[in-house]
């Protein structure tokens, strides 16, 4: 029935309103090497280093292009929520407020030299080489013991305009929703300051359209109090910054002091697709996985996310018309 589909996909969209984008036709003035951008500050000293001894307490640590660290606890979880699929924004409610959250640890950090980093409110590292070609870090947390162990660094991403363009931290500057419910559509673009607004107009939307494909007042009057619930609740969830690095990590931060950590890779660079995984060991994990299209619109990054199935299915039985969303997030570098 339209009346259940809608509500539905209203909540859906609510829901994921900050961790769903969907396909939208978008045009570049950049070739396909991606936009003229000047290199990040840490270019030549980024990487992941990975620590497989069994008695080190730290998975890995990956300093990224744009000054960010990023440290994997062993025992580090990744969880979807039941029944959904993951969305390219991804926040785990489970999550808790930085700077370590579900045994991972992230923040800015400060170059010694080549081979030693301070990582900002959590300690020190540093990087040996010996004269048969074994690498070592050496990690002390501020106010703790000093740690050596061998690591190998994990191999990057290869060198593209695309790539090099990508990979660096991204703020958030607006969104644009599109949805659309057979020939009415919802297509409204927003500041994030102005996330109040949307609110506003979407369940006006809705409420506008609604009757036309059979809701009554308590269909309406419960859609209206699930949207404002639900939307209330993101008040604190709401993605600021977006960091991808070289050696295939993707991070994103939010509003609140929260963190998700995911892993990127090329699907069809030609056609800016990528692939992200919230599951560092399993690239196709079902719920915790996805394609995602990216584009240019000179300097500024567009993110944009192909629904599944999933997103779209409706009951054949019935004569619903088919609902979709977009949501595309538009960003400017930080340097």
């Amino acid at each position: 029935m339209f009346t259940k589909q809608i509500l539905h996909k209203g909540v859906l969209v609510l829901v994921s309103l900050l961790a769903f984008s969907g396909l939208m036709s978008c045009s570049s003035d950049d070739d396909e090497n991606g936009p003229n951008l000047e290199p990040p500050l840490y270019s030549s000293v980024s990487g992941r280093y990975e620590i497989t001894s069994p008695e080190s307490s730290i998975r890995s640590v990956e300093l990224t292009e744009s000054g960010n660290y990023i440290i994997i606890l062993n025992g580090a979880k990744y969880e979807a929520k039941q029944g959904s699929k993951a969305r390219f924004l991804y926040l785990n409610k489970s999550f808790t407020r930085a700077i370590s959250f579900n045994n991972m640890i992230h923040g800015q950090f400060t170059k010694v030299s080549d081979t030693e980093f301070i990582l900002e409110g959590w300690g020190r590292i540093v990087l040996s080489t010996d004269s048969n070609g074994g690498t070592t870090i050496t990690y002390t947390p501020n106010g703790g013991q000093s740690f050596t162990y061998p690591y190998y660094m994990r191999k990057p991403i290869s060198d593209s305009g695309l790539t090099n363009a990508l990979c660096r931290t991204w703020s958030i500057e607006s969104l644009r929703l599109t949805y659309k419910v057979g020939k009415d559509t919802f297509n409204e673009k927003y500041k994030m300051s102005e996330l109040s607004k949307l609110k506003v107009d979407f369940l006006n939307f809705y409420k506008k359209i609604a009757r036309k494909y059979g809701a009554d007042d308590e269909d309406i009057a419960d859609f209206e109090e699930d949207w404002n619930e639900d939307f209330d609740e993101l008040e604190y969830a709401v993605p600021n910054q977006v960091i991808f690095s070289k050696a295939g990590t993707y991070i994103v931060t939010y509003k609140g002091d929260s963190l998700a950590v995911s892993t990127w890779k090329w699907v069809d660079q030609n056609n800016k697709l990528i692939r992200y995984s919230w599951d560092y060991d399993d690239e196709y994990s079902y719920n915790v996985s996805g394609n995602v299209k990216i584009d240019f619109s000179g300097n500024q990054l567009l993110l944009i996310e192909t629904p599944t199935d999933r997103d779209n299915d409706y009951d054949e039985d019935y004569d619903d018309p088919i609902v979709t969303a977009t949501l595309t997030w538009y960003m400017n570098e930080v340097r």
